[in-house]
């Protein structure tokens, strides 16, 4: 048996006692262990599809999440030591697994997790360079947070740039924003959605206290 659902937010699935008796007998769903699921993912939720697999194996039952587009980043040779500087940056990240490409020299495919998010890189000669064109935004909850990974990501020869932007020394482009400022920009009201504009407009790491009194209408 096979159930499909629609995760809508963080979701962890609890480990629920073991089925016993009657429950047991008709395949009732728990799960071993807790298993954390990305936000806006497919869950698939395996149950008594092989009872004699789950006899013998019960860790084999879980709770998988479908992760349908990835993001895929193409470095000259760096592809390796990209992924374990942004594991080393953010919470809930690693490098999950590195392959060699079979009969391609250095080719290798780098599988790792940032906050959760699955993501890919290659290290294969090109003559293509990283660009604006595509960036990670980062919302931050305050601004100790935008500080630390502003910080962090420009180590090692990464160059800021303005409204909140910066390239990281392997050329990646990322966002580092308030959680709230995209809200902010969107609010109807024109006046205090220019404001936000403007003050946004005129730094480079942002203030964060500093938008949110643009937004306000504080003096500033």
């Amino acid at each position: 048996m096979v159930d499909v659902l629609a995760a809508r937010g963080p979701v962890a699935i609890r480990a629920a006692p073991a089925a016993t008796g009657a429950a047991a007998g008709n395949g009732a769903r728990h799960f071993p262990r807790d298993v954390s699921i990305p936000a806006g993912s497919t869950v698939v939720c395996v149950a008594a599809c092989d009872s004699r697999m789950h006899r013998s194996d019960p860790d084999r039952r879980f709770a998988m999440a479908i992760q349908k587009i990835t993001p895929f980043l193409w470095y000259s040779t760096q592809a390796e030591e990209a992924a374990a500087f942004y594991a080393g940056v953010f919470p809930d990240s690693r490098v999950a697994r590195v392959t060699a490409v079979p009969g391609t020299g250095s080719t290798k495919l780098v599988e790792f997790v940032l906050f959760g998010q699955p993501f890919f890189a290659m290290s294969h000669p090109r003559t293509e360079s990283f660009n604006h064109a595509i960036s990670f935004l980062v919302s931050c909850r305050d601004q100790a947070e935008l500080d630390r990974y502003w910080s962090a990501l420009l180590e090692g020869g990464g160059s800021p740039d303005d409204c909140g932007w910066l390239r990281d020394r392997f050329g990646v482009s990322w966002q580092i924003v308030p959680d709230d400022l995209i809200a902010m920009m969107a609010d109807p009201d024109p006046v205090k959605a220019a404001r936000v504009a403007g003050a946004m407009m005129s730094m480079r790491k942002f203030d964060v206290a500093a938008l949110r009194a643009a937004y306000a209408g504080a003096a500033g």
